[in-house]
C-alpha cells in the first residue's frame, strides 16, 4: 500500500515501516530517545519506492540468514545515499555510503545496514527479475559503490532526486513508467560498472533486451530470437538454461509482468483488458486469462479490479 508515515515514536515506526515488515528488523532504537521517522512510500505494481528521513541516535536494520531463510524473496533493493551516512555489510564486503553513493544488493542476502545518527536514504525495492538482464553478467558490482560522477550514475543521480523532491509523480500518469525506467538505470548502472562495460557480448544479456524490445511480437519466439541475434538456436537455448530458465518461459514472464503492471496503471483505465493483452504479446484473451490466472491466482479483472 501507498502511503506516508510520520511518527515520534520508535514503537510504531518499528511496526510500521513496510520494507522492514518484509523479512529484517530494526537494531539500537530506543523508546525514550528522541527520535522522529519519515518515509513516503509509492508503491506500482511490484515495486516499491521509498524516501526515508530519520532523526535517531546510532542504529541499524538487520536481516538474518533466519530471516532470510523464512523468505528468501527474490527481491533487490537499490538506494542513494541523500543525507548523513550509512554502513551496508553484505557477503560481498562492507561499504560506507556517504550523500550521493548510489548501490544495489539483492534481498535474499543477510544483511546489516548501519547508521550512525540521522540520515535521509533513497530505496526502491523490486524483483530481481527486473534487472536479470544485468545479472546475467556475473561480473556486476553487487554490494558495493556504484560510481555516480558520470555516465549511467550520474542519470540515475538526477533521477532520485527529481522523485525525492516529488514522489507523487509515481502516483500520477505515467507514474508506472517512471518506477519501470528506474529499477532499469540501476540495472543500467550495474552493467555500466562491471567490467568491459556496456558491450553486451553475452548471449543471455542482448536476448533478454530484445526480447523487452519486441515483447508484442506474436512471433517472437526462440526461432526469431535466435535468427535476430546470429546465434544458434542450441546456443541461445543454452544461455537461458544455464540461468535456470527457458526462452518460452522467460518471454511469458515478461509478458504477464508487464501486462500485470499495466492492468492497474492509472493512465491506462481506460483500455479494455484485451486492448492490454494484445499489446503483451496475448492476442487470445481467453488464454491470456487463463495464464495470468495460473501464474498469479486470480482473473486479469479481479487484479485490476480496486481494492477498497
Amino acid at each position: 500500500m501507498s502511503g506516508d508515515i510520520v511518527t515520534d515514536r520508535v514503537d510504531e515506526w518499528t511496526r510500521l515501516f513496510p520494507p522492514i515488515a518484509a523479512g529484517a528488523r530494526w537494531v539500537g532504537l530506543s523508546a525514550q530517545e528522541e527520535f522522529e521517522g519519515r518515509v513516503a512510500r509509492r508503491v506500482v505494481g511490484d515495486i516499491s519506492v521509498n524516501l526515508l528521513r530519520v532523526r535517531a541516535s546510532a542504529h541499524s536494520v538487520e536481516r538474518s540468514v533466519e530471516q532470510v531463510r523464512r523468505r528468501s524473496d527474490p527481491f533487490a533493493l537499490a538506494a542513494v545515499q541523500l543525507s548523513g551516512s550509512s554502513v551496508l555489510t553484505t557477503p560481498t564486503g562492507t561499504v560506507t555510503l556517504t550523500p550521493g553513493d548510489q548501490i544495489v544488493h539483492l534481498w535474499e542476502s543477510p544483511s546489516r545496514w548501519s547508521f550512525p545518527g540521522s540520515f535521509s536514504l533513497f530505496v526502491v525495492r523490486f524483483p530481481t527479475v527486473l534487472i536479470r538482464f544485468a545479472l546475467a553478467d556475473p561480473s556486476v558490482p553487487l554490494g558495493v559503490l556504484l560510481p555516480t560522477g558520470r555516465g549511467t550514475g550520474a542519470l540515475v543521480h538526477a533521477y532520485v532526486r527529481t522523485l525525492a523532491a516529488d514522489m507523487d509523480l509515481l502516483s500520477r500518469r505515467g507514474g508506472a513508467r517512471i518506477a519501470r525506467g528506474l529499477v532499469e538505470l540501476f540495472g543500467t548502472g550495474l552493467l555500466a560498472a562491471a567490467p568491459g562495460g556496456e558491450r553486451g557480448g553475452d548471449v543471455f544479456a542482448r536476448a533478454t533486451a530484445m526480447i523487452d524490445e519486441r515483447i508484442a511480437d506474436h512471433d517472437l519466439g526462440v526461432t526469431v530470437l535466435a535468427q535476430a541475434l546470429y546465434v544458434s538456436r542450441r546456443r541461445l537455448q543454452a544461455a537461458f538454461a544455464e540461468q535456470g530458465s527457458t526462452v518460452t518461459g522467460w518471454i511469458r514472464a515478461r509478458r504477464l509482468q508487464g501486462a500485470r503492471a499495466d492492468l492497474v496503471d492509472i493512465d491506462l483505465r481506460d483500455r479494455t483488458i484485451a486492448e492490454i493483452a494484445r499489446q503483451w504479446g496475448f492476442p487470445d484473451a481467453a488464454h491470456f486469462t487463463h495464464v495470468f490466472r495460473r501464474a498469479y491466482g486470480l482473473s486479469p479483472r479481479d487484479h485490476r479490479r480496486p481494492t477498497s
